[in-house]
C-alpha cells in the first residue's frame, strides 16, 4: 500500500521540480516532441508527430522519396491514422521497396527510383540462381575472388 508522508487536501498547491531544479513546466514547454495550445483560455498540451505535415498517402510517398538513405516506419502517432495501411498499399502499388529486419520486425521504406532500374538477361538470372548456396554467406574472401 502507499503511503503519503503527509496528507493532501483539496485546493492544495505544489510545485514539481526536476532534478536540475527547474519547474517541471519548464521542462515540458522545452521537449520538442510536446506542443502546448490554447484551450479556451487554458493551456493544454498535446504530443507533436514527427512527421506532422504528413497528412495522407500522397505526402508520405513524398516523403519517402525525399529520403535517399530509406525512412523508418513511421507510427500512426508520429504522422496520421492509417500510415501503416498506406505504406503496405505503397509497396503493393510498387512505388516503394519495404525491408523488414527479421529480429526485430522494424520496417525501413526505401524510395523506388524507376529511372534507375536495369533490365537483366534471363541468362543472368539463371546463373544466379543456379549459385544461389555461394551466396549464403559461407564463402571466404578468398573463395569468391577465386571464383571470380
Amino acid at each position: 500500500a502507499l503511503e503519503l508522508s503527509h496528507e493532501i487536501s483539496v485546493g492544495d498547491v505544489y510545485s514539481i521540480v526536476s532534478k536540475e531544479g527547474r519547474p517541471l513546466m519548464d521542462d515540458v514547454l522545452a521537449n520538442p516532441k510536446i506542443v502546448s495550445l490554447d484551450y479556451h483560455g487554458q493551456q493544454v498540451f498535446a504530443f507533436k508527430a514527427t512527421f506532422e505535415s504528413v497528412t495522407c498517402k500522397q505526402e508520405l510517398l513524398q516523403l519517402v522519396n525525399e529520403s535517399p538513405v530509406g525512412l523508418l516506419e513511421p507510427h500512426d502517432k508520429d504522422t496520421y491514422n492509417g500510415v501503416k495501411e498506406d505504406i503496405d498499399a505503397l509497396a503493393e502499388e510498387g512505388e516503394v521497396y519495404c525491408v523488414a529486419n527479421p529480429e526485430s520486425k522494424v520496417r525501413v521504406i526505401f524510395p523506388r527510383h524507376r529511372h534507375l532500374e536495369l533490365k537483366v538477361d534471363d541468362d543472368i538470372r539463371k546463373l544466379w540462381a543456379d549459385n544461389g548456396e555461394k551466396r549464403t554467406g559461407k564463402m571466404s574472401v578468398e573463395d569468391l575472388e577465386r571464383e571470380l
